[in-house]
């Protein structure tokens, strides 16, 4: 899962983080901010800074929220439960795995499985545990990596002790530390020895567990990994007893419980508090021991307070959230409701008067057709003709209206399945599978998007292309993406009758038309216009007449 490097190249990553965070900030690219906040998190945890690792996950886990970058809330849930799980709060952790499962993403379950198994093991629930374990196993087979293979080993060590199945706990033990030294996984080799240390505490033999602990506080001293030293000095410190050399167990426990307390590493502080009383106790320091218990009862007792604090903190940070959320509901919700209400107007109240006219008048010329002059037949035809167009301009406003504001859904969408999905609705009318159509260059670009709405916009311009071209069988169109940093500029080539520079800022105004001989009634630009707005972006026009026309549009990477 971690990747460790020295306390140098981490400083210089966090500080290169920081900058580049804000660059994002400044131009309001909030996928970007998600990744480098999350980056920075994954490095605090190996540096042991679980406190400012969390605000930075807080933080990715309220941004996401508003995006639909459901890989990077994830990960981020991931890390959290993480950080909870090595402090000791298992239900907290176990929530956040689980929340990662919800998403049913088996790229980054595997992850999740492995440590749910682990908490189980701890909670002495071997049933559960065996099953995720049993999952992660089938997840890691299907995605298979140093990486997952050297976390599912640890997995079943840990779930082998706990049965009691040390020879076989120690063979996975091992395997891990094998992937753990070739891929340099500095975090999980001292995690392994660790392990491999209480498997030996275990079976007695505290001098080979002793051993293991100092090549581990080697390891993490090296790497500046502070929160595995103090795990290492608690090992240490708990085989020093099963030796029975308890002043030197003493003394690294005072010397540790002073590290863990420097870098608020709560419950390993507990640890050594824990250990130092045995210590005291097998000395026979009677006093000593029960001052120290007292001690450890109020030290639980804040850490229970400061459990609880910061859970009513993240509840009332949910809150805060929903209720902006609920607000911005609120405002749709009243859009909507006019929204509806404008396109009944046009559909009901509107189309029904002419509906009428057009209906009296043609029973007028029917029954008047003997009695009243040939010219006077010509005004009711008018008359029928007008309201006809009318009628069909309100149906053609109320496709305006209702186009892309139902069941939008932002989502990650290859460039080339709307394409191709918009030539397979046209095709049928205009014949577009036989024209040449160049779009291989982006066809794999992923955008984010309402895949229904740009569907739309492809097939008016393919339409557009189709109708006002002077041979359509020679039709050629060429399709671009080109990724930039805050947006996709997505270009739209043809070799049409192209548009004078006079007319490129009216064509996309509603119930313009350049050419009357032409059917229709000039709302498929604004429709395009209307779409590529609602995604943020904009749309422009480079043409000149009788040489093509290129639509060029820009939407965001953000919604």
């Amino acid at each position: 899962m971690l990747l460790t490097h020295n306390q140098d190249v981490f400083r210089d990553r966090l500080s290169a983080l920081e900058h580049l965070t804000e660059e994002a900030k400044s131009k309001k690219n909030k996928f970007k901010v998600c990744q480098y906040i999350l980056e920075a998190s994954e490095i605090r945890i190996q540096m042991g800074d679980f406190l400012t690792a969390k605000d930075n996950l807080s933080e990715v886990l309220a941004l996401t929220n508003l995006l639909s970058d459901k890989e990077s809330r994830m990960w981020a849930e991931t890390y959290m439960g993480w950080i909870f799980m090595q402090e000791g709060y298992w239900e907290t952790a176990v929530d956040h795995f689980f929340r990662v499962l919800s998403f049913d993403y088996d790229k980054v379950s595997f992850i999740p499985q492995c440590f749910i198994s682990r908490i189980y093991v701890e909670r002495e629930n071997y049933e559960k545990s065996g099953m995720y374990l049993s999952k992660a196993d089938l997840t890691a087979a299907v995605f298979d990596s140093p990486s997952n293979q050297m976390q599912l080993s640890i997995t079943r060590g840990i779930y082998y002790r706990f049965l009691g199945k040390y020879r076989t706990s120690l063979q996975h033990f091992n395997e891990a530390y094998s992937y753990a030294r070739l891929y340099k996984y500095p975090y999980v080799e001292v995690t392994t020895l660790l392990e491999c240390s209480m498997v030996w505490s275990d079976n007695g033999v505290h001098t080979e567990a002793l051993r293991l602990t100092i090549d581990g506080l080697e390891t993490a001293k090296a790497y500046g990994l502070k929160f595995l030293e103090a795990g290492c000095a608690i090992r240490m410190a708990d085989a020093l007893i099963g030796l029975e050399r308890f002043d030197e167990a003493e003394k690294i426990l005072l010397e540790y419980e002073k590290l863990t307390r420097e870098h608020s590493f709560s419950k390993l502080c507990l640890g050594c508090k824990e250990m130092r009383c045995i210590v005291y106790v097998e000395q026979g320091q009677t006093k000593k021991a029960k001052a120290l218990e007292i001690e450890i009862v109020e030290d639980k007792e804040a850490l229970d307070v400061s459990s609880t604090d910061k859970i009513l903190e993240i509840l009332n940070n949910k809150e805060k959230e929903l209720r902006f959320l609920l607000q911005k509901n609120r405002a749709a919700v009243q859009q909507l409701e006019d929204l509806e209400n404008l396109k009944k107007i046009v559909a009901h109240d509107l189309k029904e008067p002419l509906r009428n006219i057009g209906g009296f008048a043609g029973l007028l010329g029917r029954k008047m057709k003997d009695r009243i002059e040939p010219e006077e037949l010509d005004y009711l035809d008018v008359i029928n003709k007008a309201t006809k167009r009318m009628d069909d301009s309100l149906t053609a406003l109320l496709r305006y209206l209702t186009v892309s504001n139902e069941n939008t859904e932002f989502t990650e969408q290859r460039l080339g399945h709307i394409i191709e999905r918009a030539i397979g609705f046209v095709n049928p009318q205009y014949g577009l599978v036989s024209t040449k159509i160049d779009y291989e260059e982006c066809a794999n670009q992923y955008i984010l998007c309402d895949a229904n709405s740009i569907h739309v916009v492809f097939k008016e311009l393919f339409e557009n292309t189709m109708k006002f071209h002077m041979s359509p069988s020679n039709v050629s169109i060429k399709i671009r993406c080109e990724e930039e940093t805050e947006c996709h500029v997505i270009s739209v080539e043809d070799n049409g009758s192209g548009i004078a520079p006079d007319y490129h800022d009216r064509i996309f105004n509603l119930f313009t038309r350049l050419d009357r001989q032409y059917d229709g009634f000039g709302v498929g630009l604004s429709i395009i216009r209307k779409i590529i707005r609602q995604h943020g972006g904009t749309v422009s026009l480079e043409s000149d007449e009788n040489q093509g026309a290129r639509f060029i549009m820009t939407i965001n990477k953000v919604k």
